[in-house]
């Protein structure tokens, strides 16, 4: 929902609007944004991370899906495709639906990334 607000302007057609969505959504791009995000994670340097806490990076080790080929058809191998892009993808998943459920981005007490927890590496 919240992509296809960012969508809404300027006005366009409704399959171009779903088109935009789709692009924001399929596994390649979340993919990447999960690459992004562990490459600035590197950046900060072993024990001094600001961006995920140890439990963070648990759970997307949890929700990574095996590699092993049981993954939708598209990823299977060929031009581009890649079980890995699947397996972040879901791992990325998983770190959006926990953050969620921590309440990150909200003004409530005891969300995600408290001050003072301890950070991944």
């Amino acid at each position: 929902l919240s992509l296809r607000s960012k969508h809404l302007w300027p006005v366009r057609r409704t399959q171009e609007y779903r088109d935009l969505v789709v692009k924001d959504v399929r596994a390649e791009t979340q993919s990447y944004l999960l690459r992004r995000l562990l490459s600035e994670q590197e950046d900060v340097g072993v024990g001094r991370s600001l961006l995920l806490t140890k439990t963070e990076c648990e759970v997307l080790r949890r929700g990574r899906n095996s590699v092993n080929g049981k993954g939708p058809k598209r990823f299977g191998g060929g031009a581009g495709g890649s079980p890995e892009i699947y397996a972040d993808a879901t791992a990325l998943e998983a770190l959006i639906g926990y953050a969620y459920l921590q309440g990150a981005g909200t003004d409530s007490a005891g969300g995600s990334g408290a001050i003072g927890e301890d950070r991944c590496a």
